[in-house]
């Protein structure tokens, strides 16, 4: 599995792009395989430092429902 990451605060340059553990699903959980994703406004606003996230966090975001 591939994963975007970033390691410092600043333009889109510092997004790498690298591999990452799988996930196994749970419960009442499947494992979808994706083809292509997006970066929306809200990655943008974490790349550029404007959130309250980590440094080594993954861009791109996913809904969890019960």
């Amino acid at each position: 599995m591939k994963a975007a990451r970033i390691h410092s605060f600043a333009g889109h340059e510092v997004v790498e792009i690298g591999d990452a553990a799988a996930q196994e699903p749970q419960a009442r959980e499947v494992l979808v395989g994706v083809e292509a994703a997006s970066v929306n406004p809200l990655d943008l606003k974490i790349i550029a430092g404007y959130m309250n996230y980590p440094l080594n966090f993954p861009i791109g975001h996913h809904w969890r429902t019960s």
